[in-house]
């Protein structure tokens, strides 16, 4: 019997003769195998049970693979934006790469992907990549973190609607850990993003974020409480780096850590010039 996922899956994952995993499903699909079992037991045992879960996953281990740092529904995938564009593909929505960096000096263009962590996902966030990892927290531009339940809401519904994300990915305080391989020689981004409650991110064996610590791929790096978000952003660079990426993931889907992912490396491949923004070194 075909596997169903077996159109959807990566093969080079599976070529010693491993048993496909479902890596990502269709948005509806997910709604029906997993919410549905689920979503009419108390929210008692959904928050202090379920929610917590830490599910247990073979972890796969691949050069040529950025894997999802989080469980959820992909929002956003593009295979660039400059950091100074729009972020948010909506009319009336102007939020930037800058802005969610709270860097106005950030330059040049990134791959990105933006994952939607829901109440029904496991929110344990895991490594891309094997790299260097360091990380520092930036805090909310008001009082309080405006809520992702209009988010939460229209997912569960079977509806994406990116215009719902900008006041929060604006104002909610945010973490962002910045990643160095040594393999690409490379450095990359994860952004969480945290909901309405402050302080509600955990960072695993690694106590001072200025201490650059190495963390393998699909190995978890923490923890971030009620619905939340998880980026991921690579800069591009022209000429020189010997690979170019490319996105696998698809706006609506749901992912999986150490099963899906999101972005190949395509080796001895390269930006040419004028194909992404030039960086004076």
């Amino acid at each position: 019997m075909e596997n169903k996922y077996s159109k959807i899956t990566n093969p080079e994952l599976y070529k010693d003769g491993l048993t496909p995993y479902p890596t990502v499903q269709p948005l509806e699909e997910w709604l029906e195998d997993e919410v549905s079992k689920v979503k009419n037991r108390s929210v008692k045992w959904l928050s202090e049970f379920y929610f917590h879960r830490q599910e247990n996953r073979p972890r796969f281990i691949s050069n040529n693979t950025f894997f999802t740092p989080a469980d959820g529904v992909i929002m956003d995938a593009r295979e660039k934006v400059n950091a100074k564009d729009n972020l948010i593909e909506v009319k009336g929505c102007n939020f930037t790469l800058q802005e969610l960096f709270q860097d106005d000096t950030l330059q040049g263009d990134f791959l990105i992907v933006s994952v939607f962590m829901t109440f029904y996902s496991q929110h344990i966030n895991y490594s891309p990549y094997s790299a260097m990892r360091t990380y520092y927290e930036l805090p909310p531009l008001s009082s309080y973190n405006k809520p992702m339940l209009a988010v939460e809401k229209s997912i569960l519904n079977g509806v994406i609607n990116p215009a719902f994300q900008e006041e929060y990915l604006r104002k909610n305080n945010r973490e962002i850990s910045e990643f160095y391989s040594p393999r690409l020689d490379n450095e990359f981004y994860v952004i969480r993003i945290g909901d309405y409650d402050v302080d509600t991110m955990v960072n695993f064996g690694q106590k001072n974020g200025e201490i650059s610590t190495p963390v393998l791929q699909n190995t978890a790096f923490g923890k971030i409480q009620y619905g939340s978000q998880c980026i991921l952003a690579i800069p591009l660079y022209e000429g020189g780096l010997k690979f170019k990426l490319r996105p696998e993931a698809k706006i609506g889907n749901v992912v999986k850590c150490r099963r899906t992912p999101l972005v190949t490396v395509c080796w001895n491949e390269y930006y040419a010039e004028g194909e992404v923004e030039h960086l004076e070194d």
